[in-house]
């Protein structure tokens, strides 16, 4: 990273082991953690460099006006502890596909897709339940 390499978060996402919407604040995390990146660089290895990777630069990836987002909006500072990005308790707002997200709803269960096989590389699929009790 500290030579120029872009690093990822979410680019293994959509099978057993990394769920859809069930790591990315996780990865976030241990980016910090682990690897010694800050919290903003971490961050930008979630968004902005995904939106490089995809060729989707200038399109998404950051937020401002013109560009298409989801946005996560805690209650705190994740530059301090980038762990909020992942508590849902602390999510303030959430917009994606441009619309509000009715945070009082109960949260979606992952359904398996069609054709999923979870027995090639765990005995169960890793939700992010499973994934903090680790």
């Amino acid at each position: 990273y500290d030579e120029g390499v872009p690093m990822l978060c979410g680019s293994e996402t959509g099978f057993s082991i990394t769920p859809l919407g069930e790591w990315h604040g996780r990865e976030v995390e241990v980016l910090v953690k682990h690897l010694g990146l800050t919290p903003l660089q971490a961050i930008s290895c979630a968004t902005q460099q995904g939106a490089k990777a995809l060729r989707l630069d200038g399109q998404v990836g950051t937020v401002q006006e013109g560009m298409l987002a989801d946005v996560i909006v805690v209650d705190g500072d994740p530059l301090k502890d980038v762990r909020l990005l992942n508590d849902r308790t602390k999510m303030a707002v959430v917009v994606s596909k441009g619309r509000m997200v009715d945070l009082d709803r109960p949260w979606p269960t992952r359904q398996p897709f069609a054709g999923e096989h979870v027995g090639v590389w765990t005995s169960r699929k890793l939700t992010r339940e499973v994934a903090f009790s680790l």
